[in-house]
């Protein structure tokens, strides 16, 4: 013979129903005011990825390129959140800045830049955004030096623990013991060495 469920069970099981129906219907109109708001037009600022293409033969960076700038675009609002979740993964969504007449030092006033090419704001169309603005930064100062190789020795930077009754003998030695770096002529040039990760062993 089962078990006869008890009144306090029964109220218990209800009222749990009744709050998931209620949270179902807050979560379906939350849903439809999405999909009837997001049908309008909207601008929002997103973190754009830059490139810095065409860098001259023989020259490299003295400087570090901001890897991105906050940029106002415009929108439906559906198309700005696909924007926002789908950026990451595609590569053709960037700003780019093209070096190939640049000798040494040259300031990109941002917006004046993208205004004068405009194809060098670079967005996929079935983004279906259009770009406003950059906000941040302004202008980036571009510095470039001229690129050097050199080839210095490798230092080990590792604490050798013998075990108990073992002594070391020698000096450790290290593979590769040189390496070649390469960069702005104003860096390299002042390396002497470059040392291997700490580690104890």
């Amino acid at each position: 013979m089962g078990k006869v469920s008890s009144p306090k069970k029964i109220k218990s099981f209800l009222r749990l129903q009744q709050i998931g129906i209620r949270l179902g219907a807050i979560g379906l109109a939350v849903l439809l005011w999405f999909f009837v708001v997001s049908e309008n037009e909207y601008t929002m600022v997103v973190d754009v990825p830059i490139e810095a293409r065409n860098l001259p033969a023989g020259h490299a960076h003295k400087e570090e390129v901001p890897s991105s700038a906050k940029v106002r675009l415009r929108g439906r609002g559906r198309s700005l959140f696909k924007t926002i979740f789908l950026k990451k993964f595609i590569p053709d969504f960037k700003l780019v800045l093209d070096l190939e007449r640049i000798s040494e030092e040259y300031d990109f006033i941002l917006n004046d830049y993208f205004e004068r090419y405009p194809q060098k704001v670079v967005i996929p169309s079935n983004f279906e955004v259009n770009y406003v603005e950059v906000i941040y930064p302004s202008s980036i100062h571009i510095s470039l030096d001229e690129y050097m190789e050199k080839v210095v020795p490798v230092h080990p930077n590792i604490l050798i623990q013998p075990a108990p009754g073992y002594t070391i003998v020698g000096t450790p030695l290290i593979s590769p013991n040189k390496v070649k770096i390469a960069g702005s002529w104003n860096l390299v040039e002042n390396v002497t060495k470059v040392y291997s990760k700490p580690d104890t062993v």
